[in-house]
């Protein structure tokens, strides 16, 4: 492939070396931008590799004049693969009537917090452990003292945070397993 067709941008969707001089010139930028949005190696990879599909499978009908147009191009087809890879994280694995199911059976005898038996809770719940990464040591006490029956102010009072405070974590919490 010459320089003059890489340069134009028109490139001939079966010519192998032509698009893998493309990807060299803006994989590195593509990535930049994913790991910017997601701050995972590994999903921006994903949303890396899915806009070079998208790129590969659109190109007879994209006309770009000039890098800047392709760059442009790439930016918001990397950030809309981004955004979809952050919506599906947010999603939950389990669906909530099978949360409040499981949490029937999570016995209630002591409102003490202990941190094994939330731990014990999620566990059973049965969700990733990266998602439990996510959720902070006074989340978990809320959820713990939630799910035993308390009410949101004997939470705020027993933790010593404001009712305010427990709604939006309990809140926070409810997204995540959603």
């Amino acid at each position: 492939m010459s320089d003059e067709a890489l340069a134009s941008l028109k490139l001939n969707p079966q010519d192998q070396l032509a698009w893998t001089a493309l990807y060299r010139i803006m994989r590195p930028w593509v990535y930049g931008n994913s790991f910017r949005w997601l701050s995972n190696f590994a999903d921006a990879e994903d949303a890396t590799q899915k806009t070079f599909m998208h790129l590969a499978m659109n190109w007879q009908r994209l006309e770009f004049d000039d890098w800047p147009e392709l760059r442009e191009y790439l930016k918001r087809t990397s950030s809309s693969r981004c955004i979809d890879l952050l919506r599906k994280r947010r999603r939950a694995d389990v669906d909530v009537d099978s949360v409040d199911f499981a949490l029937e059976s999570v016995p209630s005898s002591s409102a003490s917090y202990d941190p094994q038996s939330v731990d014990q809770l999620i566990e059973h719940l049965d969700l990733s452990a990266d998602r439990i990464v996510s959720i902070s040591a006074r989340q978990k006490q809320v959820l713990w003292l939630a799910y035993l029956g308390h009410s949101n102010a004997e939470i705020a009072s027993n933790i010593g945070i404001s009712d305010r405070s427990v709604r939006r974590d309990l809140l926070a919490v409810r997204r995540w397993i959603r």
